[in-house]
């Protein structure tokens, strides 16, 4: 563990040598989430004659997903301003004690699997090391979850019923991105997404509110794709000077022409895999859908049954479990499908909008190519 934290350390510090930046950049988060669930459904409540109380607990878990992050305005800017979409998949589990009359009853705990999408607007600050401020709306789907209790009764336990699996809310956060090299960059964050969602009362419970409060920490790597901008980067892999690229602006008709060639392979290399990725989502997404999916839940029946020895009845428990058809797998499978089209439409834009790039730079090198001649 030493080594390790020794390694960690020797790492970071030579991360601090680089700066660079790029127009896109990819990445991978992984990390544990701290989840409470707030609301009504946790007030104390007075049922004549027993007064009802709840202690929620933050119960930690596990978090992972990508990033995709586009960056404005200047890239040789020590500020910038970033737009970025973060798919996470996120476990929340949760643990609530019971009192009656302060007395302990049963402590119910589970968990539910959600897939997170926060859009954030990112605010970086520095050179080398960038400080970051996130936020921004964040759109929740609760896929599927489990429950049980125990304490002063039977076990019981089940999956989770929601009367609403969408959640909205409000995701902000702040970390620090390193570069290791001028293509990686080590990433950490702290984030929070607070629900305006009530998404688990029904019937009787319907005057009651059961909202999502999560705090993510996240370890990550980036990538930055295409060109990197400043530190040890000065030119690219063409021999233009990246100053140029930013600017598009050339000494040579020639450079325009390599320039073209390079947003034109970016076009390339974007659609294919958008289209395998996109494609692959929605394949896995269609099978998953076509899956059936049931709620199962347990129950105990109590029978009295004569024990001739003892001249008494004792109460025997048999548990029944019931199954009933829902529509979770669907719901994930169309979930899956529909980011899987999503990407699939960004990397077409993102093709397109380097298409015309590339358009662009060949007409200007031909305009730049009749100037020298004339």
């Amino acid at each position: 563990m030493k080594k390790l934290i020794l390694s960690l350390t020797i790492g970071l510090v030579g991360m601090a040598t680089y700066a660079q930046t790029s127009r896109y950049e990819l990445g991978l988060n992984v990390g544990a989430n701290l989840n409470g669930y707030r609301g009504t459904s946790f007030d104390d409540v007075y049922y004549d004659p027993f007064l009802v109380s709840f202690e929620t607990k933050k119960v930690l878990s596990s978090s992972y997903g990508v990033t995709f992050q586009y960056n404005f305005g200047d890239l040789k800017q020590s500020k910038s301003v970033s737009l970025l979409i973060s798919p996470t998949f996120d476990k929340k589990s949760y643990s609530t004690d019971t009192y009656v009359d302060g007395q302990f009853n049963l402590t119910s705990e589970g968990y539910d699997n959600c897939l997170t999408l926060p859009i954030l607007t990112r605010l970086s600050f520095g050179d080398n090391s960038k400080f970051f401020i996130n936020a921004g709306p964040y759109f929740g789907y609760f896929t599927n979850g489990v429950w049980s209790t125990k304490g002063l009764y039977s076990p019981t336990s089940g999956k989770s019923v929601y009367s609403q699996r969408l959640d909205v809310g409000l995701s902000t956060g702040f970390g620090l991105k390193t570069p290791i090299n001028n293509k990686l960059s080590f990433n950490f964050e702290l984030r929070n997404n607070l629900g305006f969602t009530d998404f688990l009362t029904e019937g009787d419970l319907s005057h009651l509110t059961t909202k999502v409060n999560t705090t993510n920490l996240f370890l990550g790597l980036t990538y930055n794709l295409g060109q990197t901008i400043g530190g040890v980067t000065t030119k690219t892999k063409s021999g233009i000077d990246n100053l140029a690229v930013i600017n598009n602006d050339f000494k040579l008709p020639s450079d325009y022409f390599k320039q073209a060639g390079i947003y034109g392979n970016k076009a390339i290399k974007t659609r294919i895999i958008s289209s395998l990725v996109g494609g692959g989502l929605c394949i896995i997404g269609g099978i998953i859908a076509s899956r059936p999916s049931y709620t199962t839940a347990t129950t105990y029946v109590t029978t009295p049954i004569y024990n001739q020895e003892l001249g008494i009845y004792v109460n025997t428990q048999t548990p029944v479990v019931t199954q009933t058809p829902n529509n979770n797998n669907l719901n994930t499978g169309l979930t899956i499908s529909g980011i899987g089209g999503a990407i699939g439409i960004g990397g077409a834009i993102i093709s397109i909008n380097l298409d015309i790039k590339s358009n662009n730079m060949l007409i200007r090198g031909s305009e730049k190519l009749r100037e020298k001649n004339l």
